[in-house]
């Protein structure tokens, strides 16, 4: 007799002994199904969004909070108008008058998702492309886990309750709408992969479908936020290191620094444009001579603030902290506002700060 206590799962809620293949099919397809329908009522929920009207404004706009909104929303839109182009000079003509606003020489390597999030904003309009953007975090979040889980060998119903827990989780609500790329953790889940085959015997082999695998997934975290590069580089070297200690050879890490580089290859490619920027034409580039603007120059500002000017061209001694804005009581021509802030009394100015 088969002893119940140690009896198998359902064979139909096992993967099988392959790995990846033959194990998703029809029930695990519905199972997904399911499981994006409830993590989309739980989005909803969280945010009221129950009708269009209100799927039309964005979760967050003015909270102090949660104020990095209005940049995720900047962003969007100056993709969907095309000035938004990953590894190339980034002007954007909206911002910034009457020179545009030079958006070059700060890192951000998340340009790929922008320029997706700026494809949904031609779609659905600028605030119905960030809640659609939102949602689909946690969609990709909820069905990698779960896909994860089961190739791990969990039981489908485990994998749906880990999928859940995981698509929902706090953290995602916490970076959304104002770090909207932050919120995308749904490759996450695939380090685990990584971490179980660089220190396991045999587990990436040099060269192996897995071994590509690996590297594939660290290409694309590293084109992600930095955050969780870090946290593959970690679990990549610790997982090694632990294989070349029971080995008692360096060989045995061949695989895991193979991935810590191509994830830095990656990190490096989305940040040619910024060191391209920095090394060329620095902050100052946007800013004109203009009686209005401060003095441009073609190198990097001193940090004493010499050489600036104000609007009446009066030299100012304040120090490089202070903002890039006029230093007068009036805006600029061609700015939106009615009154543009002087920098904080860090020095003189001769005229009329």
């Amino acid at each position: 007799m088969v002893d119940r206590k140690h009896a198998p799962g359902p064979s139909s809620e096992r993967p099988s002994s392959g790995g990846t293949g033959g194990w998703f099919g029809k029930a695990d397809m519905l199972a997904v199904a399911v499981l994006l329908g409830l993590v989309t009522l739980g989005w909803c929920a969280a945010n009221g969004k129950w009708t269009a009207a209100q799927w039309a404004l964005p979760s967050a706009y003015l909270d102090p909070e949660k104020c990095d909104v209005i940049h995720a929303l900047a962003m969007m839109k100056a993709a969907g108008d095309g000035e938004f182009v990953p590894l190339a000079w980034k002007r954007v003509s909206r911002l910034g008058a009457p020179d545009g606003a030079n958006w070059n020489d700060w890192p951000l390597l998340e340009e790929l998702q922008i320029i997706f999030f700026g494809l949904l904003a031609k779609a659905f309009g600028l605030f119905g492309a960030l809640n659609v953007g939102m949602l689909l975090g946690h969609w990709a979040a909820a069905a990698t886990f779960y896909a994860v889980a089961r190739t791990l060998g969990c039981l489908r119903s485990w994998a749906f309750v880990g999928g859940l827990a995981y698509g929902l989780a706090p953290f995602l609500f916490a970076q959304s709408p104002h770090h909207i790329t932050t919120e995308y953790v749904w490759h996450v889940p695939l380090f685990i992969l990584v971490w179980k085959w660089v220190s396991t015997d045999g587990g990436l082999a040099w060269g192996s479908r897995r071994f590509w695998a690996a590297i594939a997934i660290a290409v694309v975290t590293g084109l992600q936020s930095p955050y969780f590069t870090n946290v593959l580089c970690q679990l990549a070297l610790l997982g090694g290191a632990a294989l070349a200690w029971r080995h008692r050879s360096l060989a045995a890490l061949k695989p895991a620094l193979a991935v810590v580089g191509a994830a830095a290859v990656a990190f490096a490619a989305m940040n040619l444009d910024t060191w391209r920027s920095t090394g060329s034409n620095s902050w100052t580039s946007s800013f004109r001579r203009s009686p209005t603007t401060r003095q441009g120059s073609r190198s990097s500002p001193p940090p004493t603030g010499r050489g600036l000017r104000c609007s009446t061209r009066a030299p100012i001694s304040a120090s490089w902290a202070s903002p890039p804005w006029p230093c007068s009581r009036s805006s600029p021509p061609g700015t939106s506002s009615t009154r543009a802030r002087c920098p904080p009394p860090r020095g003189r100015c001769s005229g009329s700060c």
